[in-house]
């Protein structure tokens, strides 16, 4: 069974994002020079940073933890999301937590930070949707500047904005550690017209992985939009995956991308028209591959070394509000 979030699509008409204050923000040397943005045509950065606490983690502990977060209170037309992390930090993921309306809504109480995400019961009984993942030190996602008819592409937040940061910690050492802040930066487009983009989330639900398991195939499917064009793909999945792939499955099957490391899962981006698109009937499959040397059977959960988790992501326009296709 598949279920699949209904689509609220903008057509091709554009949003217009009004002038607000903001703050500017300087990045690590290895992003543009700091406080420099004209990249995507901001002076001085504007946006807003959501930094976490540091944490205390022992020798060679993993462990994974969320800090929840309110964004600003103005609809938040988003050209780039950025970050910057300790090298001890395996990656980590941006949800926005909404209610059954849509509406931001807490999962976790803004300001907590805690080891219980409650990620796969829907956050404390509140959809997610998800907005940008890191899986290096220092790291970006850039919106397309061009939808193909001359405006650039924007992550819409709206105001108030609920959600949190999933971080997932790795100490290889000997020595317990304090791992520095996570820093989490969105950059707004300048005032003017955009046209709005917003995440797709294919999840399979129902994982069961017995002991001794090798090379087992966990498959989840999704019907797509076929009207929106798709600008980005990726994957996730838990530390006993062992490759994942994204085919478009139709009257012919075409692969998307394969990937063979579960902490920096590949990429295919399509930033410049005619971008990406399904046609009508199609299918997007992903395929997650796995072996368990646990003794136990490993099912579906936010876990990231006892359970497991299939994900296909993406990037769609026209689009103002994160799409979850949960596959059963």
């Amino acid at each position: 069974m598949v279920r699949v979030a209904a689509l609220v699509l903008a057509g091709l008409a554009a949003t217009v994002r009004p002038a607000q204050a903001v703050s500017e923000f300087v990045f690590a040397s290895n992003f543009e020079a700091a406080p420099d943005c004209s990249s995507i045509g901001l002076p001085g950065c504007p946006g807003f940073a959501i930094e976490t606490p540091s944490l205390q983690i022992g020798a060679g502990e993993m462990t994974d933890a969320c800090f929840a977060f309110r964004a600003p209170n103005h609809v938040a037309a988003i050209g780039r999301f950025a970050s910057v992390a300790s090298a001890l930090v395996a990656h980590f993921i941006v949800w926005q937590t909404t209610d059954m309306s849509g509406l931001p809504a807490d999962g976790l109480a803004p300001g907590t930070f805690d080891t219980t995400c409650g990620l796969a019961q829907g956050v404390n009984g509140r959809s997610v949707g998800w907005v940008y993942a890191a899986h290096e030190a220092v790291e970006q996602l850039r919106m397309p500047d061009d939808d193909g008819a001359g405006k650039p592409l924007a992550f819409e937040l709206p105001a108030s904005a609920a959600g949190f940061l999933e971080i997932i910690y790795v100490n290889p050492g000997g020595d317990t550690v304090t791992v520095p802040p996570v820093r989490f930066v969105a950059n707004e487009r300048a005032a003017g017209p955009y046209t709005s983009t917003a995440s797709y989330l294919g999840l399979r639900v129902t994982i069961s992985i017995p002991p001794a398991a090798s090379g087992l195939n966990v498959i989840g499917g999704c019907s797509v939009p076929t009207a929106p064009k798709y600008w980005w793909f990726s994957t996730q999945t838990h530390s006993h995956a062992t490759a994942t792939a994204l085919d478009r499955v139709g009257a012919v099957t075409s692969a998307i991308l394969t990937s063979s490391d579960w902490e920096k899962p590949a990429i295919a981006a399509f930033p410049a028209s005619p971008f990406y698109a399904f046609s009508s009937g199609d299918a997007l499959r992903f395929t997650c591959t796995y072996n368990n040397n646990s003794g136990t059977t490993i099912t579906y959960g936010d876990d990231y070394w006892s359970d497991e988790a299939c994900m296909a992501i993406a990037y769609l326009f026209p689009s103002n509000q994160s799409q979850l296709c949960l596959s059963f």
